[in-house]
């Protein structure tokens, strides 16, 4: 089962972007948001990664159950 992640982009009045991901377990949350890093000048002031992270994708997860030729 495919899981929802949603991006969420905050721009500040002093024009500071925020960019949340939910959903996205794993580092796959870092490969959702490179190419908008890149397109907003490829500087990130700061990065907090949140509990998601150190879970598995779905996929992941669910690959042992998976075998060869399906």
């Amino acid at each position: 089962m495919n899981e929802i992640q949603e991006i969420e982009v905050v721009i500040g009045a002093d024009g500071q972007v925020e960019v949340d991901i939910v959903g996205a377990k794993g580092p796959q949350c870092l490969t959702f948001t490179k190419e908008m890093e890149a397109l907003l000048g490829g500087q990130v002031s700061r990065r907090e990664l949140t509990p998601e992270y150190d879970e598995q994708p779905a996929s992941a997860r669910d690959a042992h159950w998976l075998k060869p030729g399906d």
